[in-house]
């Protein structure tokens, strides 16, 4: 944390020690941390403003997980809000901020 009270979330994203990215709402990347790209072999530059299909492996994307979804389909459902169980039960208006 920074003396003024922040915190600085990309930083603390990009020091993350596992292979993650960062996606907006509409899949796209946003950022990526280090392991991840060198995972892939390829520089940030070439991962980020990208759909999630031109970032990750395929077979990654589009096979079955556990659970019989697919990355992407998974993914999907939980940006929409009205299908999120957390929004369901309505704990993300009560952890939202007031203001």
């Amino acid at each position: 944390m920074a003396p003024d009270g922040t915190v600085d979330y990309r930083a603390l994203f990009r020091a993350l020690p596992a292979p993650a990215l960062l996606l907006d709402r509409g899949l796209q990347v946003l950022d990526v941390t280090e392991r991840l790209c060198g995972l892939l072999d390829r520089a940030a530059p070439e991962l980020t403003g990208r759909s999630l299909d031109d970032t990750l492996p395929a077979s990654l994307v589009h096979e079955a997980q556990p659970g019989g979804r697919t990355l992407l389909e998974a993914l999907a459902a939980a940006v929409q809000p009205a299908r999120h169980p957390a929004h369901r039960r309505g704990a993300v208006d009560r952890a939202a901020p007031a203001g």
